[in-house]
């Protein structure tokens, strides 16, 4: 995909829970990605006179939670033989 067709991608939300001695509580997380960094500052500036918290992510990290929840999302907690997984593969 061309890098202006993913920058014109909708924002991504996700929902993380937070734990504290005394309650859960439900933070939101708000992912912006944009080819212009003119308008990412603004929104970081106007988060922060808001009293958002923001953290900026460099596209190595970003790729590297996705794996993650990737491979988090895949297991099983069963075990495959080895071979027969490289099989399944050279199909």
């Amino acid at each position: 995909m061309a890098e202006s067709e993913k920058s014109r991608k909708a924002p991504r939300l996700t929902s993380s829970i937070s734990v504290s001695s005394d309650k859960i509580t439900t933070m939101k997380t708000a992912i912006f990605k944009s080819s212009s960094k003119s308008d990412l500052d603004l929104l970081v500036k106007l988060a922060k006179k808001l009293g958002i918290e923001v953290s900026l992510l460099s596209n190595d990290e970003v790729e590297d939670k996705a794996l993650s929840n990737a491979i988090r999302m895949g297991r099983t907690g069963k075990h495959i033989d080895t071979d027969t997984f490289l099989q399944d593969l050279k199909k």
